[in-house]
């Protein structure tokens, strides 16, 4: 995580060209694709085919494949369901707590309707339900925020 931290600064403080490749250049790519999808980054990467040979190339197309738990191609979600996971999302981003009460509160539906809901969130892979005891927090997941990620774009 301190490595995180490290690479986060150093991105987000507007550093030379030749610090922000250093630190980059002393990470293996699967780390820094999960440190920016967990950021909502984007990476962008210029190649010369000319100093890449083609099982390299093979390699990097390979590394850089979206995760299963990344692919959101075929994901259709309904306005409704679309508001509590965006509601979810600004909670957590908050550090605040997400009960299936409060998210019932903030829709003004029952808690069978809200159940309902977050089953239909959580089989798409969307959030995940922690159990603390008898009370029930909702996350989402990192499919859940690239959803949102690029239904924002769009």
């Amino acid at each position: 995580m301190k490595n995180e931290e490290t690479l986060n600064d150093t991105l987000n403080e507007n550093q030379t060209y030749q610090k922000v490749s250093k630190v980059i250049k002393s990470k293996p790519l699967h780390e820094l694709l999960c440190i920016i999808a967990r950021n909502k980054g984007v990476l962008l990467m210029r190649l010369n085919p000319s100093v890449v040979n083609t099982s390299q190339l093979a390699l990097i197309e390979e590394e850089l494949k979206l995760l299963p738990s990344q692919k959101i191609d075929a994901i259709d979600l309904e306005d409704y369901l679309f508001g509590v996971l965006t509601f979810i999302d600004e909670q957590n981003r908050h550090n605040a707590l997400v009960s299936f009460k409060k998210i019932g509160q903030k829709f003004s539906i029952s808690r069978v309707t809200t159940a309902k809901r977050l089953n239909i969130l959580e089989e798409k892979g969307l959030i995940f339900i922690k159990k603390h005891g008898k009370s029930k927090t909702v996350h989402i997941s990192e499919k859940g925020k690239t959803l949102l990620h690029r239904r924002k774009i769009i």
